[in-house]
């Protein structure tokens, strides 16, 4: 019986092990806390979708998530939502991931892509980089 409960535990401490875990904090364009945005990860490998909210300090945690490449959003009403593309998680790694949410209405997107191709309106060649690219469909009624 021993050896089982032993054994148990060695299995789980493994399992524990093998994880990754992403953390950070929202905030707003004036760097004030934004509390009860919700964060969800989704594996690109697997579908699976891990969520979580920020607490009253602005502050995220997803624990325990397998290594792999991840899309990460964050969404909170009255800001824009936001989508980190291409994360790649490894091995008992705690990536660190702040977001500036920004104010919109609900048909603004703000999309981070990590390795986008850029134009170079030079010479019209394009090369590897990174972009944040933000459609904002906003409309305002007239008297």
């Amino acid at each position: 019986m021993l050896r089982l409960l032993i054994c148990s535990a060695l299995s789980a401490a493994a399992a524990l092990a093998q994880t990754a875990s992403i953390t950070g904090r929202i905030t707003d364009p004036g760097g004030a806390v934004v509390p009860d945005a919700s964060i969800a990860a989704k594996s690109t490998e697997s579908g699976v979708t891990t969520q979580t909210r920020s607490n009253s300090d602005g502050y995220y945690s997803l624990a325990t998530l397998p290594p792999g490449h991840y899309d990460l959003t964050v969404n909170k009403p009255g800001f824009a939502p936001i989508a980190q593309t291409g994360l790649v998680l490894e091995v008992q790694q705690v990536a660190r991931l702040d977001f500036t949410l920004q104010l919109g209405a609900v048909s603004s997107h703000v999309e981070v892509n990590e390795a986008a191709l850029l134009l170079d309106s030079q010479t019209a060649t394009h090369r590897a980089g990174g972009s944040i690219q933000a459609d904002h469909r906003t409309s305002t009624a007239r008297p």
